[in-house]
């Protein structure tokens, strides 16, 4: 799990100043501790607030861990730049919905498949304790037969973690490809016009 580093700051401080110097504004707070005034690199917090739903560690002067998630972000509206982020402090034993990504793999595609991988989630909802979250949940493709899909409860059965996505939801297919025909493809020489009664030409190849 992605521990979270960020810096006590003093309700002193001018918070249009410490954004010019790089760093935005933020607080720490949860059930059992005092809110906390933080503040964190804007280059750190906007690799991690993409992450909607995702739990993080982090560790006090005490070496004691906590696990974390950003409660709400705030982005200026004309620029999305951000302005402002909470950090909420999850209680131990209690069941969340966390955000958790999917690692794909897939057999390399060789020449004249006739299939294609698509995927149609990149992160699914998971309930559970924060200690139990893993980083990411891999999803193996290769199962997968041409036209088939892979849906929640498929992974469900691979996880062992409860979901709050829709069991139904696609994950994933293999899909079959359209060939295109292509123009040259087509010999004029063998291409028939028909006309039957007053309807429209029908074209067709022989």
């Amino acid at each position: 799990m992605t521990n979270l580093s960020f810096r006590k700051r003093d309700s002193n401080e001018s918070l249009n100043r410490l954004r010019r110097n790089g760093e935005i504004p933020g607080v720490l707070f949860g059930p059992n501790i005092d809110s906390k005034l933080i503040s964190m690199p804007e280059s750190t917090l906007s690799r991690f607030v993409s992450g909607k739903g995702a739990v993080y560690e982090i560790t006090n002067k005490n070496n004691i861990k906590r696990f974390v998630m950003f409660d709400e972000v705030q982005r200026e509206p004309a620029s999305d730049k951000l302005l402002h982020f909470s950090l909420k402090v999850l209680p131990k034993g209690q069941e969340n919905i966390v955000s958790v990504p999917l690692r794909f793999t897939m057999p390399e595609q060789m020449a004249g498949d006739k299939g294609l991988f698509v995927t149609m989630m990149d992160r699914v909802n998971v309930i559970s304790v924060p200690s139990k979250v893993p980083p990411e949940i891999k999803v193996d493709l290769s199962i997968l037969d041409l036209g088939q899909s892979l849906i929640v409860a498929d992974l469900a059965k691979r996880t062992g973690f409860d979901f709050e996505d829709d069991s139904e939801q696609v994950i994933a297919q293999y899909q079959f490809i359209s060939a295109p025909i292509l123009d040259d493809e087509v010999d004029s020489s063998n291409v028939v016009t028909e006309v039957i009664g007053d309807e429209m030409p029908i074209i067709t190849s022989q």
